[in-house]
């Protein structure tokens, strides 16, 4: 996942909310819920992708 986030311009594209949600088990909700919190301590983390 730090791959994903700390190249965010590149080739790659970033998962889902749902597709984190699905990979590891939890649901959509915690990680809107979790996102946000990791958002207040890291601004410079790209935008959410449908969430």
């Amino acid at each position: 996942m730090t791959f994903f986030l700390s190249n965010h311009n590149g080739p790659f594209a970033l998962p889902a909310y749902h597709h984190l949600a699905e990979a590891l088990g939890v649901s959509k909700r915690t990680i809107k819920r979790d996102m946000a919190a990791l958002r207040a301590q890291e601004p410079d983390l790209p935008p959410p992708r449908g969430g």
